[in-house]
């Protein structure tokens, strides 16, 4: 907490913190994903933050890439991605800049 406080103040933020108690808390348990085509082979992912656990023994459906997962990409997946992975691009972030961008729709 101490970094992210430095951090906004840096950048001119007036930044005050306040305790406070989680009722419900998250953390990532086993994350893994093995694509099971032709060649079979593990990808490097994390779990987003507060989803759901999947069923003891997994789940192995379609993988579908949606691109960045924008309106647009939402409205040419259709029915094909009723059921599917659905695998979403994202840019990196490396400066607050970047963390800003990503939180901001394109049309603003």
């Amino acid at each position: 907490m101490e970094w992210a406080v430095t951090a906004f103040r840096a950048e001119g933020v007036d930044v005050h913190t306040e305790k406070y108690t989680l009722p419900v808390t998250w953390s990532e348990g086993e994350t893994r994903l093995e694509l099971l085509g032709p060649v079979r082979f593990p990808v490097r992912l994390v779990a987003a933050g507060w989803s759901p656990a999947t069923p003891t023994g997994g789940i192995e459906a379609h993988l579908v890439d949606i691109g960045y997962g924008d309106e647009q990409d939402f409205a040419r997946l259709g029915a094909v991605g009723k059921g599917a992975i659905l695998l979403a691009h994202t840019d990196l972030g490396a400066k607050w800049a970047d963390l800003l961008a990503s939180t901001r729709s394109p049309q603003a």
